[in-house]
């Protein structure tokens, strides 16, 4: 089942890749700008996304509110 994944800091998006893959998980991203992952869900094509709150100094609050719309579930994660 493949996870759509956008994440602003990429060692930390690598992290959660690895443990995400372990549970058997595909993985689409990381992705790091806000445009970039607009794209992506325009495009569709995962089962549950994992945002990063701050993707390159942009909010990601139109991903979320675009996911929602598709009913796509997803969560929120934040380093700071």
């Amino acid at each position: 089942m493949p996870r759509f994944r956008c994440r602003g800091r990429i060692l930390l998006a690598d992290d959660l890749k690895k443990e995400l893959e372990a549970f058997g998980a595909k993985i689409v991203g990381p992705i790091a700008n806000l445009g970039e992952a607009q794209d992506q869900v325009s495009g569709g094509n995962f089962d549950v996304a994992v945002i990063d709150i701050n993707l390159s100094g942009e909010r990601s609050w139109t991903i979320a509110n675009e996911l929602m719309r598709q009913k796509i579930p997803f969560g929120f994660a934040a380093d700071n």
